[in-house]
């Protein structure tokens, strides 16, 4: 498989992980499932990110994954619990995704 198609799902894999644990943290008492989904997601994201390091630089592939799972993060939070980024936070993520062209 690709291996940006691996860190892209990788990502993807971590912010629905954060999304099931904030629906954990949601409720009073906490429900345990949403608790094991996000595990199971986290753990899957971070295999696909370990598969990753058999062919690219450690470093790369783990601003790559981190940078896809927060822009993704940030997209669910605009679209989905209403808070959109402000202009310093758009550009510190900016600054993030052109930091990749450096380390190329």
């Amino acid at each position: 498989m690709n291996i940006y198609a691996l860190l892209i799902t990788g990502g993807l894999l971590y912010t629905v992980g954060d999304i099931l644990c904030l629906k954990w943290l949601s409720y009073t008492p906490p429900n345990i499932t949403y608790y094991f989904l996000a595990l199971a997601s986290y753990i899957t994201g971070m295999l696909m990110l370990l598969e990753t390091f058999k062919k690219t630089h450690i470093v790369i592939a783990s601003m790559l994954i981190i940078i896809f799972n927060v822009v993704s993060l940030t997209i669910v939070s605009a679209i989905f619990y209403d808070k959109p980024i402000n202009l310093t936070q758009g550009i510190g993520l900016a600054m993030a995704v052109g930091s990749l062209f450096l380390l190329k």
